[in-house]
């Protein structure tokens, strides 16, 4: 096989995984949306920072004080259910820190703040919460200005951690949905590679659209919203919109006034990567078909075209090892499939793709981002 159909497998392979791996991530999306899971984990947190006590029949009020104030209500958003709001996704740690200001009832121009603010702690049952305040009280010595700012490191802090939970709880989400998605289209890399390495008509078709995809300014801005698999860049509450924050920056893509028009605008992201994936289906044969379920043994040994109940122990064996290199390379993540898959088209040149006629490729195979 000659350098340049090696080239063009990888690129049609990196598509594939490109195309796989953004398929998931738009479902992670649909579920974080449609079960809050933001929403919760960022209520849980502020729960723990500002209600834990060491008897857990006592309470400090500032938690539930906190979720009442006025600017922590205005963050909230509407849900699919009319008449009803969900609480925040997201919160700036400025806006924590106002917000905590304002249930300690701070006076930045008392002259004894901190007089003031030391009385309520001591009141606070005992616990991790009336120490941390009282640090925080501490360090920010006569300066109300300063004691914000204290708050806002503790919250930074705290969401640091919280993020990195949270990023093992989406990792269990998207190794369940990468296996469901695998499954569901029988992405067997093994059958792929044969089958590109065999059908140059196949390598043809999936090295235009790479093509395509990757001079597309629109979807390649699109790709670098998405998030990335490195935890370090995970933080997923605390919404500094100077970051580059990468989960943060996905929930902006997808950023509507309520909770319906998000799920609307998701939906047709994942209709537009299903329609590539469709699309692949049909030149690689992947999927549930006889061409893409069949062993090379057990298509020539039946001919009533019943091959998928015929499959011997060893054909499913090596089925299952083809899903597996898949679900291993869609972890990696769309942007990073999408940057290999740029350097790859570049190395090879765009052009010409080895078909005489270089026809367009199909729209479908185009993402178009809405809103």
């Amino acid at each position: 096989m000659f350098g340049s159909d090696i080239l063009d497998i990888a690129v049609g392979i990196a598509l594939i995984y490109m195309s796989l791996s953004l398929f998931v991530t738009i479902i992670n999306e649909l579920i974080a949306t449609f079960f809050q899971l933001r929403s919760k984990t960022l209520l849980q947190t502020i729960s723990h920072m500002l209600n834990n006590t060491s008897e857990e029949s006592e309470q400090t009020g500032l938690d539930t004080a906190f979720k009442k104030n006025g600017i922590f209500k205005v963050l909230h958003g509407k849900t699919l259910i009319r008449g009803t709001h969900k609480p925040p996704s997201y919160m700036r740690a400025a806006t924590f820190a106002s917000i905590l200001a304002h249930v300690l009832r701070i006076d930045e121009n008392s002259s004894d703040y901190k007089a003031e603010i030391q009385q309520q702690i001591d009141a606070l049952p005992e616990g991790s919460t009336k120490e941390n305040l009282k640090n925080l009280l501490n360090a920010a010595g006569a300066d109300a200005a300063s004691f914000k700012q204290e708050a806002e490191i503790w919250y930074n802090t705290v969401m640091e951690r919280v993020s990195g939970w949270y990023h093992r709880k989406l990792k269990r989400i998207t190794l369940l949905v990468s296996f469901v998605v695998v499954v569901a289209f029988n992405a067997d890399t093994i059958f792929m590679v044969n089958k590109l390495s065999e059908n140059k008509d196949a390598r043809i078709a999936l090295v235009k659209t790479a093509v395509n995809i990757t001079n597309d300014e629109d979807f390649a801005n699109y790709m670098r919203n998405l998030p990335t698999t490195d935890p370090s860049a995970t933080r997923v509450l605390s919404t500094d919109t100077t970051t580059t924050d990468s989960t943060t920056v996905i929930h902006q893509v997808v950023r509507a006034d309520t909770a319906s028009q998000r799920l609307e605008a998701l939906y047709a992201q994942l209709d537009s990567a299903y329609n590539r994936i469709a699309y692949i289906e049909n030149v690689t044969g992947m999927g549930w078909t006889r061409e893409g379920s069949c062993c090379a043994s057990c298509d020539e040994a039946d001919s009533q075209n019943n091959c998928f109940g015929n499959m011997g122990t060893g054909c499913w064996w090596l089925r299952f090892a083809g899903w597996l290199l898949t679900m291993l390379a869609i972890s990696l993540g769309a942007p990073f499939w999408f940057d290999l898959l740029k350097k790859m088209v570049n190395i090879r040149g765009t052009g010409s793709t080895g078909d005489a006629s270089e026809k367009p490729a199909s729209s479908a195979n185009t993402i178009r981002v809405k809103g």
